[in-house]
């Protein structure tokens, strides 16, 4: 108690039992808040590092990194968010060629509806197989004619659906190098197209990451495609059918195994960069405009080339025909002689 009228002198943050800080403070924030807060002061660097604290925060964010697959597949937790937090700016200096083939790709998927975790799964991908290497390169996380129920239930007409969907559903693809333990989410988080496929009735929903390619030595790109599909009726729990990660080329060609996996294993273990979604949706944007000039010329140059051998094949159409009329007038009247005199 003051008697003196004097103001109690402020309690030192750093008197604080750390454990208190730690579970009443610390845990209470995002990743980026928590990575600036070490930059603080060294205490606040020594309490932010813990890696029980960044285990949590890691599976708040993502429910997957709980598996024990991902567990003996990462260095820390903190390096983990770090690099799933992180966009791929720059290519890895060493060639493709100098670097050792991923052996075993993992995959960390979750699915967030409204931020309410609504699927979770990890699967490893064999990639030392011959059939990996020559089939096209496709990670399908159900099994087949798998349907895996949700607690989601949508109202409203078809476009309030579609509509509800592309704001409240994210989803989060992290993909492992077991070797290199490096991560990286492929996903866009958020959709950056959604769709009725009127054959089946199902809402196919696009999430995408362009990456660079690491076959060109120029600008050249690829497109890392992770693609649901969900069927719903109304009143009923929607329901997720596909859920499955291909790998484009700037022309709209899947890759196959061996050259999808150069790629994924490239950007992975590429130089990191601030993740920017507004960024990233204007790349993909991009993306796809270059892709439909590429198609759209593609298809000019196929009409001019028809164009061409058509006015060719008439061109030797009339000259078959004027040489034949010529061989039976000749047959018929002889060649006219001049006369010499």
């Amino acid at each position: 108690m003051n008697h003196g009228g004097e103001a109690a002198a402020p309690t030192a943050f750093t008197s604080i039992h750390e454990e208190i800080i730690k579970s009443h403070i610390l845990n209470k924030l995002d990743g980026k808040s928590l990575a600036s807060t070490s930059c603080v002061s060294t205490e606040f660097k020594s309490l932010s590092n813990g890696e029980i604290l960044w285990k949590t925060i890691c599976s708040n964010h993502f429910p997957s990194s709980l598996n024990p697959l991902v567990q003996t597949n990462m260095t820390n937790h903190r390096l983990f968010f770090s690099d799933v937090s992180s966009a791929v700016h720059h290519l890895p200096l060493t060639p493709p060629s100098q670097r050792p083939k991923i052996k075993n790709l993992v995959s960390a998927v979750d699915i967030f509806y409204e931020d309410e975790v609504v699927f979770s799964r990890v699967i490893n991908t064999e990639s030392c197989s011959s059939w990996f290497s020559c089939s096209p390169f496709k990670i399908d996380i159900l099994e087949a004619k798998e349907v895996f129920p949700t607690n989601v239930k949508i109202t409203g007409d078809d476009q309030m659906c579609m509509a509800a969907l592309e704001k409240g559903m994210k989803l989060s693809w992290i993909m492992i190098d077991g070797d290199s333990k490096k991560a990286l989410n492929v996903s866009s988080l958020c959709p950056v197209a959604v769709r009725r496929n009127w054959l089946g009735g199902e809402i196919q929903i696009r999430y995408a990451m362009v990456v660079p390619d690491s076959r060109y030595c120029d600008d050249g790109e690829a497109l890392v495609q992770c693609g649901v599909v969900v069927s719903y009726r109304e009143g009923e729990e929607m329901q997720v059918k596909e859920l499955s990660l291909i790998v484009e080329d700037s022309e709209g060609l899947i890759l196959d195994g061996n050259e999808g996996l150069a790629i994924v294993q490239e950007v992975i273990n590429g130089e990191r960069g601030v993740k920017n979604s507004d960024e990233e949706r204007e790349r993909y944007e991009k993306f796809i405009n270059y892709k439909s000039d590429l198609t759209e010329m593609k298809l000019d140059m196929f009409v001019v080339f028809t164009g061409v051998s058509l006015f060719l094949s008439l061109c030797m159409v009339l000259l078959k025909k004027f040489v034949k009329i010529s061989s039976s007038i000749y047959e018929k009247y002889g060649w006219p002689v001049e006369d010499p005199g």
